[in-house]
């Protein structure tokens, strides 16, 4: 179940500015919508890629990966600093890949 990336966005779905955490759970809900419209949760997830405009972020992106996703669960993950993202307002996307039995 490959899920396509996702901006980082407020439960709203408006995009989150640059003043707001990056790493914040804004993030969750978002995700969690679309992994459940694939009856899938976190635990399905395999493959993580944070694309990130500044990797001064990066503790509190994997602050909020930890709350998401215990240690002992983390799937294979990578970072990707970009220049920018399609919305220039945005500071990090998510992309992640699932495995769910059909």
């Amino acid at each position: 179940m490959p899920k396509g990336g996702q901006q980082h966005r407020r439960p709203d779905l408006q995009a989150t500015t640059t003043q707001e955490n990056p790493g914040h759970a804004a993030e969750e809900p978002l995700l969690r919508r679309c992994l459940a419209a694939a009856d899938a949760t976190f635990d399905d997830v395999v493959k993580l890629t944070c694309f990130v405009t500044d990797t001064a972020h990066m503790p509190a992106i994997r602050e909020a990966r930890t709350a998401l996703i215990p240690d002992d669960r983390l799937p294979a993950a990578s970072a990707v600093q970009v220049v920018s993202l399609v919305r220039p307002q945005c500071l990090m996307e998510v992309e992640a890949f699932g495995v769910v039995a059909q």
